[in-house]
């Protein structure tokens, strides 16, 4: 006997917000992944430097999340490897009446190759004031920044996006 197991695809909001949800991703991972690294052993690139790279989890703790987006933020996950850096994933919850939790990651990359964003000019919105270089889209909830030889990337998924830029200046704070 074959088992077969019938998919329903998302319809309405939820559907439009996954579907910015993963071309947001793909965006990032393009570009993270297109920026390049080094296949030299021992370089940066090659995942030699995660030990390097910031803690994501201490870049903007879950009390300083908290206060940022008027929510109570908790810490779920981290610091784990993660595409040659180190993530931390925090959530919060919804407001009433809302099924599941917002959620918010921090990746910390060590060297400057994962973020060029002279390289890729189309790539979000330039944002001032935060590192030395950062891009990002309220919109969809991303930020990338590079601060000296540290890059961070912050995604918010739910109703805290309005905050991505604050805490991309927190985090910058303790970059260098």
């Amino acid at each position: 006997m074959i088992e077969t197991t019938t998919m329903h695809a998302a319809t309405g909001p939820d559907r439009a917000r996954s579907l910015a949800t993963a071309a947001a991703l793909a965006a990032i991972w393009l570009a993270l992944t297109g920026c390049g690294g080094s296949n030299t052993p021992g370089t940066a690139g090659d995942g030699s430097d995660v030990d390097a790279a910031l803690n994501p989890c201490q870049l903007v703790p879950a009390a300083q999340l908290s206060t940022i987006t008027g929510a109570a933020v908790t810490e779920i996950a981290g610091p784990t490897p993660e595409a040659l850096g180190l993530t931390c994933a925090f959530e919060y919850p919804l407001a009433a009446g809302q099924i599941g939790a917002g959620e918010i990651h921090v990746t910390a990359w060590q060297g400057r190759e994962f973020y060029t964003p002279d390289a890729m000019p189309e790539y979000g919105t330039p944002v001032s004031g935060i590192g030395d270089a950062a891009s990002g889209d309220e919109q969809t909830g991303w930020l990338i920044f590079r601060s000296g030889e540290h890059v961070v990337q912050i995604q918010v998924f739910g109703p805290a996006k309005d905050a991505i830029t604050d805490i991309g200046r927190a985090a910058a704070e303790h970059t260098r």
